[in-house]
Order: C-alpha cells, then structure tokens, then sequence
C-alpha cells in the first residue's frame, strides 16, 4: 500500500479544527466537511479530473512561475516515496502517469454561531435519507444540521469543552447495516453521554464517580470510539471505549462502566479495524481490532481484550485512519497516522510504508471515495477508472493554516513502496 498524492489546495481562510467526509443534505457525492476554529462549517465536493497528456506536453492548466515555486516549495518532497514526477498546476499535484486536477470548487459554508468546533461527523440521524453534520464546540455545546442550516443544538452536562464525539454503531445485528444506538460525547471533565436521534439524553456517566484519580484532571477524555469484538471467551460484545489522562481504557455498554483494561502510558488516538493477523477470529463476522498510540508514541492493539505491540517511537499522534485494504485482498488493514509533527506515517502489518512529508502539522485525517472524471479520449486507458465505478479510495489531511490534501491509495505487490 502506498499513498499518491492527489490534489493539494486551500480552502479556508481560517484554522481548521476538524473534519470528516460525507454527503451532508441529500447530496449524491461525498464531500469534505471542515470545522474551523470560529465555529463555521465548510463542504465542498473535490471534483478531481484525471487528464492523460503525453509526457513533453504542457499541464492542462496553466499557472504563473510564481504559483508554481510557491507551491512546489510546500510540496516539493511529498512524492519522494512514490517516485512520482510532479508537474504542479494552480489547485494540484498530478501523480505519476496523469495529471488530476481539482476543479474551481465551490466551498458551502454553515455559521454554528458558537465556539470553536472540536469535533464534526457526518451521519443520517433521522432515516430520511438525508446525512445530518453534527459538532461539538469549546463551549459544551453539540449541534446538529440539517438541509444546510443549524437545525438543532444542546449545552451538555456543565458547559466544559466537548472533545470527542462518536457514533455508537452496533455491528452484531445479523445484517449489512449496523445498528445504531446513540449519539455519544465526551467533555474536558469525563463525562460522557449518549444521546438519541434528536437528541434527548439516553444516559451518563461519569467517570470521577467510578474511578479514584491521582489529579481530577486527569479524569478528561482523551480519545473515544465504538468497538465491536469477541472477548477472551470468544463471545461477540459491542462496547464504547474511552481513554482517560492515566493509563485506563474504560468499556462502557449502555452508560454502565463494564471494563477497564491497564495500560503503560495515557492513550491519545484510537482506531478500529483489522490491524493484526493474530488468530483466525477474523473469521468471525465483523470483527474488530482496536488501534491505540500513547503519550510515549508507542502503538498497540487490543485483540480479544489483550495488548500487543504495533509500532514503536511513532511519536505524538493525535488521529489515526483506518484503510481497508482487506476488501482489496490483503490479510490485514492499513492505517494512516497524523499528529504534531510535519509528516504522515502509513503502517501495514506492524511496518512503517511510507513517510510523506507536509508543510504544516497535519490535525486531521480521514477516508473517502471521490469520483474522478477522465477527459482522455481513451478512458480506459487508465487502470484507476477501469471497472463499474470511478471512485478510487482516497485519504484526506488537512492543516491548521486551511490547507486539504487528498491521496489516492494504491496497492503494490510486496515490498508494499516499489523499487526504482
């Protein structure tokens, strides 16, 4: 697996806070939703055109000597591991054998009129086929919209910052589509709590009341996500985990403390997926597997309630992505992971893949599937658009100074980098 980049451009004069990728109001394309830091909401469509040219013939778009310096100075090493030959127009960076090209995107914009947005996803609350953006601001405040405007808003619990919202997906439901259960946030104190389709208060609990703490603060939330795994008995249980400012990963099913698993060091991002080939449990439905980097940069995963070791000294991550790469075939996921520092880290199989430099700290991470549109008068000349649908699996990034990049992900044979 290897990450090529796409398209690279600015789009918010403003510090991005959050993001995620959908089809927020009805819309029949996914799109990249931003939260910023003066509490607005901004999608846009990253209509990206693939154009064949022959090698000696000029980009498509043409773009002054000055644009291209300033955006080759940015991005001058970001294909250094693809061993692409870039050619960099106005809005993008072309990968190896066609030149994609973002089109003049239209940025939609939403006023929450609140704080600044800690967090932002993209979900159908109401099952009226329409996907709501929900967010999370400074001020404790949840929002949600709907047809592209505020439609709703709650204060949770005292008002202190929401750091994590996710939503509780339950998917040991006997079919393809999961169940969902709530609506959940987690605030700056430890409180966390479930909340219904229009957000009426399921359930909360907090963790101070249940856990004794060395220093109250340490009671905040620092990650959090919906897990569905087999236990050491290999029995199927559906829990939401959250981590703590002290070495605990805590279960809770329901608004019930279930569980806490003890770890070395306080854990910052988490994701789930299939990260290791441990067993053959795999087989088994819907399985998960649960992601986690700690304060120390150290990764692991927790596979039927047990730690191993992923990846050492990955320093200080603050998200992590899933790939799926096993719909492509491999035997285990990839996973993308972002943080204070100017590069993104692809993992496969407990092995760092690629390194891909940046200009910024990137704060954000996410998976979508954009549509391409080749204008070559021979489409299918092109590996990327063959088959029924042009959709090739992307990865966002975004930096705080309003920058989006999208890669394509590709696979290669082993060794996962080709050789030159």
């Amino acid at each position: 697996m290897i990450l090529k980049p796409v398209t690279t451009s600015v789009v918010a004069d403003c510090h991005i806070t959050s993001m995620t990728v959908g089809k927020p109001f009805k819309t029949s394309h996914e799109s990249v939703v931003l939260g910023t830091s003066n509490g607005q909401v901004l999608y846009y469509r990253p209509a990206l055109a693939r154009v064949h040219t022959h090698p000696h013939e000029r980009d498509v778009q043409e773009s002054s000597d000055a644009e291209v310096a300033s955006a080759k100075s940015s991005y001058d090493t970001m294909n250094a591991h693809a061993n692409a030959d870039v050619h960099l127009s106005r809005h993008a960076v072309p990968s190896k054998h066609s030149n994609a090209i973002a089109h003049n995107q239209k940025v939609n914009k939403v006023e929450i009129k609140g704080g600044c947005l800690s967090h932002v996803l993209a979900h159908n609350l109401f099952e009226f086929g329409e996907v709501n953006i929900v967010t999370g601001d400074t001020d404790g405040v949840l929002s949600v919209l709907s047809d592209n405007r505020l439609f709703r808003q709650k204060c949770l619990h005292d008002g202190s910052s929401v750091v994590a919202v996710c939503v509780d997906t339950d998917v040991y439901t006997g079919t393809d589509k999961p169940r969902f259960n709530s609506i959940v946030a987690a605030d700056s104190t430890g409180t966390i709590t479930g909340l219904g389709s229009i957000f009426d208060t399921l359930w909360r609990i907090k963790l101070s009341h249940h856990i004794t703490y060395t220093d109250r603060m340490n009671s905040g939330i620092r990650a959090m996500t919906s897990l569905s795994m087999l236990d050491e008995y290999g029995v199927r249980t559906h829990v939401l985990v959250v981590a703590d400012g002290e070495e605990n990963l805590h279960c809770i099913s329901d608004g019930k403390l279930v569980c806490s698993v003890k770890i070395n060091e306080p854990v910052v991002a988490m994701e789930t997926g299939w990260f290791l080939n441990i067993d053959a449990s795999r087989g088994e439905s819907h399985t998960q597997q649960l992601l986690f980097v700690d304060e120390a940069g150290d990764a692991f995963v927790l596979h039927r309630f047990k730690v191993h070791a992923y990846a050492r000294h990955v320093n200080a991550v603050t998200h992590i992505q899933r790939i799926p790469l096993m719909a492509m075939g491999s035997a285990v996921d990839g996973a993308v992971m972002v943080g204070r520092w100017n590069t993104i880290k692809v993992f496969l199989d407990k092995e760092m893949v690629q390194d891909i430099p940046t200009s910024n700290w990137v704060n954000g991470v996410c998976l979508g599937e954009f549509a391409v549109d080749s204008i070559s008068p021979h489409p299918a000349d092109d590996p990327a658009l063959r088959g029924p649908s042009a959709r090739p699996l992307h990865v966002v990034t975004s930096q705080s100074d309003g920058t989006v990049s999208i890669f394509s992900v590709e696979q290669y044979p082993s060794p996962c980098i080709p050789q030159t």
